[in-house]
C-alpha cells in the first residue's frame, strides 16, 4: 500500500550523460539518487506548493479584499478570518526569509535568486482549476480510492473543500437572492475583477474570471479562496517537519557541481 520508487532519472531530457539509476545499481548511487529527487522534492515543496501555491496566491486574495469590499460588505466578513494575517505573514518572509541574504539564500540550494525564477515559471501553470481541490486531484488521475488507497491528503482534503463549499453555498444564497443580484454588486465585481488584473496580471490563461455571473460560480470562488488560504496552507505547512527531516540535512544544499 506504499508508493516506491522503480527508476530515477535526474534530468529530463534522456541522453547518454543523464542515466536512468535502478534499485539494483551499487547502493550509494541509488541512495544518491533518492537524494537529489528528495532535494528537488523539498524545493518544489518549499518554493511552489508552499509560497506561490498558499502564500502569494493568498496574499492576491487579501489585498484585493482590502482594496475592493468594504468592512461592512457580507463577503468581507466571510473572507476576512481567512486571510486576516496574510499580508504580515509575507510581509515578514520579504524581509528573513526570500529577501537577499536571506534564509533561502543560506540553506536552500535556489538561493537568494533561484527561487524567483522557480516561482516565475509555476506561475504559468498557476490556474484557476488548478486551485479547485477536487479539479487538481483529478489532473493528476489520484481521484481512485480503489486504485490508490490510504491517500489521506485526498480523503480528507475532499471532506473539508465539501464543507467549506456547502457552508459557502447557504451563506451566498442568503445574501444573494437572484443571479442578477450577483452581477449588479459592484464591489463584488470589482474584487473579482482585481484579482484577474493585477493578480494574474490579465493572463486569460489562468482561467480566473474576470466577471461573476452565477451564485454557482461565486460560491465555487470563494470555496477556492477560503481553502487556498486555511486547508491547503494547513497541509503543505504543518507537515514540513514530518515531509523533510531527514538524516540527510545536506539534501536542501545539492548544487550541480561546476566541472
Amino acid at each position: 500500500n506504499k508508493i516506491i520508487p522503480i527508476a530515477i532519472q535526474i534530468n529530463q531530457a534522456p541522453e547518454q550523460s543523464n542515466p536512468i539509476f535502478l534499485p539494483s545499481d551499487a547502493k550509494y548511487d541509488w541512495l544518491l539518487a533518492k537524494i537529489w529527487v528528495r532535494s528537488s522534492d523539498f524545493h518544489i515543496h518549499q518554493t511552489v506548493t508552499h509560497l506561490l501555491r498558499t502564500h502569494l496566491i493568498s496574499e492576491v486574495f487579501a489585498v484585493a479584499m482590502f482594496r475592493q469590499l468594504p468592512a461592512v460588505h457580507p463577503l468581507f466578513k466571510l473572507l476576512i478570518p481567512h486571510v486576516r494575517f496574510t499580508i504580515a505573514i509575507n510581509t515578514k518572509a520579504r524581509e528573513q526569509l526570500i529577501c537577499e541574504y536571506g534564509l533561502f539564500d543560506k540553506a536552500n540550494a535556489t538561493g537568494g535568486g533561484g527561487h524567483v525564477q522557480m516561482v516565475q515559471r509555476a506561475m504559468k501553470h498557476l490556474t484557476y482549476s488548478s486551485l479547485c481541490f477536487p479539479e487538481e486531484i483529478k489532473s493528476r488521475h489520484m481521484e481512485s480510492n480503489e486504485n490508490i488507497p490510504y491517500y489521506y491528503y485526498r480523503d480528507d482534503g475532499i471532506k473539508v473543500w465539501d464543507a467549506i463549499k456547502s457552508f459557502v453555498t447557504d451563506i451566498i444564497n442568503i445574501y444573494y437572492g437572484s443571479e442578477e443580484a450577483v452581477c449588479e454588486d459592484l464591489e463584488l465585481q470589482a474584487f473579482v475583477k482585481d484579482i484577474f488584473v493585477y493578480g494574474m496580471r490579465g493572463n486569460k490563461d489562468s482561467g480566473f474570471p474576470k466577471t461573476i455571473k452565477t451564485r454557482e460560480k461565486l460560491s465555487e470562488y470563494l470555496t477556492i479562496v477560503i481553502f487556498t488560504s486555511s486547508a491547503q496552507h494547513a497541509a503543505v505547512n504543518f507537515g514540513q517537519v514530518s515531509l523533510f527531516k531527514c538524516n540527510h540535512m545536506g539534501y536542501k544544499l545539492l548544487k550541480l557541481s561546476k566541472i
